[in-house]
């Protein structure tokens, strides 16, 4: 099988080529179902049924998916594989409404002061708060990020006329469609944050986009998605052939099988 990268994967799907499909199999489909464990855990016993869903999903309406990829690194096209593993699974475990509506003016006003780091602390939380690995993913000790939630959650609290414990988890959808709608002029491109993730950027760009981020929700939702698929995709080791064909009989693709002779010589 061709080795691809990411790119070349999306134009040979995008083509209908089998060999893009078997590579999207075998590389990426284990990472949607490590975001199944890990955002809705209560799903596990569905994983398969709803890998295929999300498969067929990807498949439908001329690979819309595909066309739909505007990103130019294999961790944009994980922030946009997971956008759509995630709406499939919340069409298959829809939340309860949240009992109290928290604003987004509310919600920024609450946390007009925090810092770059303090606020991806919130989103991370906000993202997946069922994850128990924000001080790994903000490559922090954990006595400090769980100071930085104590003191977020109490100054939310303080904000608010009514509040709970659970009021960014209930209100998780709204804030996040909420941020993603406010990009501007100013934010810098995406792979400027993989720089900064990387330790590829020099200091003076460094303080600029801490700057930045210490004022804009919408490229701290982003920077957050990055750091948590670059994690995901370290812990989702490729399928072999054998795991992915169950998958791939769903969308009609089938793997190669090795000749006899290299079957024999495989078995010595």
């Amino acid at each position: 099988m061709p080795v691809f990268t990411c790119a070349e994967m999306v134009e040979s799907c995008l083509a209908g080529q089998d060999d893009g499909w078997r590579h999207f199999l075998t590389q990426y489909l284990p990472f949607a179902a490590a975001l199944i464990d890990r955002h809705y855990p209560e799903l596990a016993s569905r994983r398969e049924s709803l890998l295929r869903e999300v498969l067929l999903r990807a498949r439908d309406q001329d690979t819309q998916f595909f066309r739909d990829y505007r990103g130019h690194s294999e961790r944009e096209f994980l922030v946009h594989l997971r956008g759509h593993v995630l709406r499939v699974l919340e069409e298959n475990e829809p939340g309860a409404a949240p009992e109290v509506l928290l604003e987004w003016d509310d919600f920024e006003r609450a946390f007009a002061s925090l810092t770059a780091l303090e606020r991806q602390a919130v989103w991370l939380r906000l993202l997946s708060p069922k994850a128990g690995d924000m001080a790994r993913l903000l490559r922090a000790d954990q006595p400090s990020v769980d100071a930085i939630q104590a003191r977020t959650q109490e100054q939310l609290r303080a904000a608010l006329d009514h509040w709970s414990a659970d009021l960014l988890e209930r209100n998780r959808h709204r804030l996040a469609d909420q941020a993603r709608a406010r990009r501007t002029v100013e934010c810098p491109d995406p792979r400027a944050f993989l720089r900064l993730l990387d330790g590829q950027n020099p200091w003076r760009d460094r303080e600029e986009a801490e700057h930045h981020l210490a004022a804009c929700w919408y490229c701290v939702d982003l920077l957050c998605r990055f750091r948590e698929v670059a994690r995901l995709a370290k812990l989702s080791p490729p399928w072999t052939p054998a795991q992915a064909e169950p998958y791939a009989r769903a969308i009609g693709v089938a793997f190669e099988q090795p000749s006899r002779w290299r079957r024999l010589l495989g078995s010595v």
